[in-house]
């Protein structure tokens, strides 16, 4: 299996359900990722949105 993943295309699919949903979930699929995203991030660091950014 390969291990692709694109953040950009799990962004629009977020934004896509944010839209058309009436009910609450979490974006567990950017979450668990986050190391890909950036190897300096890492969960309940204040700096994480302003180093993302």
């Amino acid at each position: 299996s390969r291990n692709d993943w694109c953040f950009l295309c799990e962004l629009q699919t977020h934004v896509h359900r944010v839209r058309h949903s009436v009910h609450p979930f979490s974006p567990i699929n950017i979450l668990s990722r986050i190391p890909n995203i950036g190897g300096n991030l890492g969960y309940g660091k204040q700096e994480d949105a302003h180093e993302f950014m």
